[in-house]
């Protein structure tokens, strides 16, 4: 059987859905749909850097990632090397926000931040999306 991008797809979200039982979220297994679980999960910045790490070692040296959010200078899909890259950004993202937060900015400030993050001058500016999340869970644990 030729696989098709259905049998893809099925068999991506149970891989990741076991990956995702596997780092503890799923209490009593995957839920139904997958979908609620990255709505909760967008929220958690810490979160997607330990997964994807965990996820370059637990897969093949040899595994072609298929990346939903490649920005217009990175490419769609991508090795180990590639998604360890990203999930350093995000710590270094975390990193970020901590010592703004620390230097007294709000929220509002944070978020509408555009600085390139020294290493990581191939994402650019810093946009909006993942300040936000990043400001609550910075918050969060360190109130």
């Amino acid at each position: 059987m030729t696989p098709t991008r259905r049998t893809f797809i099925a068999t991506s979200t149970a891989a990741l859905a076991a990956a995702f039982g596997r780092a503890g979220l799923f209490a009593q297994g995957p839920p139904a749909p997958v979908t609620p679980v990255f709505t909760e999960i967008r929220r958690n910045v810490g979160f997607w850097t330990a997964f994807l790490q965990q996820v370059a070692r637990e897969l093949p040296g040899n595994t072609i990632y298929i990346f939903g959010h490649a920005g217009p200078k990175h490419e769609v899909t991508g090795s180990r090397a590639d998604l360890q890259h990203h999930a350093s950004y995000l710590g270094a993202l975390l990193d970020y926000v901590r010592a703004e937060v620390k230097a007294g900015k709000t929220r509002e400030q944070i978020v509408a931040s555009t600085d390139i993050i020294k290493g990581f001058e191939d994402y650019g500016p810093l946009v909006p999306r993942p300040l936000g999340p990043a400001f609550d869970e910075v918050t969060a644990a360190n109130p």
